[in-house]
């Protein structure tokens, strides 16, 4: 474990109507994505965030919280739907980054590539959303 953890942003989030604990996630979770994004066709880059966007919220939440979520989604007499998820994200995002930059061009973050490949973590049951 590092000297300094870092300090985790505990609060609540609102989604779709019902309120859930939130721990704030790194935002290397959606700014990876961001670099993953440049040059794929539109739709491979709205998978992309889709995928970011989902994941970020499932680590805030943790797997009680997401399981609810989970639930809700599938349950069609529940008016949760991926739209309240989208904005629960940019809220959430929106509130731990600070002030907002003045631009926000996906053209503006440089292509990147790994130094070395990842090491493969072990895969944890994938929920819907396969994350």
């Amino acid at each position: 474990m590092s000297e300094n953890p870092r300090p985790h942003e505990i609060g609540e989030i609102k989604i779709g109507g019902q309120t859930y604990s939130f721990t704030t996630p790194k935002a290397a979770i959606v700014m990876s994505a961001l670099i993953q994004m440049k040059g794929k066709r539109e739709i491979e880059q709205t998978q992309i965030l889709i995928s970011a966007q989902a994941t970020w919220l499932k680590k805030g939440l943790g797997d009680e919280g997401w399981s609810e979520i989970e639930r809700r989604l599938t349950d069609d007499d529940d008016i949760l739907d991926w739209h309240h998820l989208s904005e629960a994200f940019q809220e959430a995002i929106a509130q731990s980054s600070g002030p907002r930059p003045t631009t926000s061009s996906n053209a503006s973050f440089p292509e990147s590539r790994p130094a070395t490949p990842s090491e493969e973590k072990p895969k944890q049951p994938e929920s819907i959303f396969g994350i």
